[in-house]
């Protein structure tokens, strides 16, 4: 018997919302994308992981100074790390 929990649920929404967006920035000619993942919720990157996203580096978050992992990927073939700092 095959069963879904909540949390299977929301990975299954989660993953089809950042598809979306990536599909559209990808459409709009954005070569990667970049976002911070707080060190305190650490346990979401092996979400973002599945997805493609790297790790390229530890820094404060803007809005608070909280350590963050920043994790990029490439929507263009050979595009990641050449955004700006």
């Amino acid at each position: 018997m095959l069963t879904r929990t909540r949390r299977d649920e929301d990975e299954i929404f989660g993953r089809a919302i950042v598809a979306a967006v990536e599909e559209r920035f990808r459409g709009e000619g954005v070569p990667a994308i970049r976002l911070g993942v707080l060190v305190a919720n650490e346990s979401a990157l092996p979400f973002w992981h599945a997805l493609g996203y790297r790790r390229v580096d530890l820094r404060p978050d803007r809005a608070k100074g909280r350590p963050a992992f920043v994790v990029e990927k490439a929507l263009v073939l050979g595009k990641a790390h050449r955004l700006g700092s």
